[in-house]
């Protein structure tokens, strides 16, 4: 786990809130990490659910949205995870 600090000094200036968030996945994709958690600082997200986020159910967005997936959550993070990978990975921090 990373605090805010670390990511202070990797940066000469504030270059925003986009930066940061990139500079954090790609020291945890560079460094292969398990998982990417991104919380808010306004307190509107309680970290103890994030065990949980591990095991969500969608059948209740399927159901309400009416959206009937052509991957399984599975291949669909895989597939957003690669996306990150190809996007990140080719920016140097």
């Amino acid at each position: 786990m990373l605090n805010g600090s670390l990511w202070r000094g990797l940066h000469p200036i504030n270059l925003g809130l986009g930066v940061v968030v990139q500079t954090g996945y790609k020291y945890a994709i560079r460094n292969k990490f398990d998982y990417i958690v991104r919380l808010d600082s306004d307190g509107q997200h309680n970290p103890k659910y994030i065990p949980k986020a591990k095991h969500m159910d969608f059948s209740k967005a399927v159901r309400d949205l009416k959206h009937n997936p052509k991957v399984t959550p599975e291949e669909g993070i895989k597939r957003t995870v690669e996306w990150m990978k190809s996007i990140y990975t080719n920016i140097n921090i």
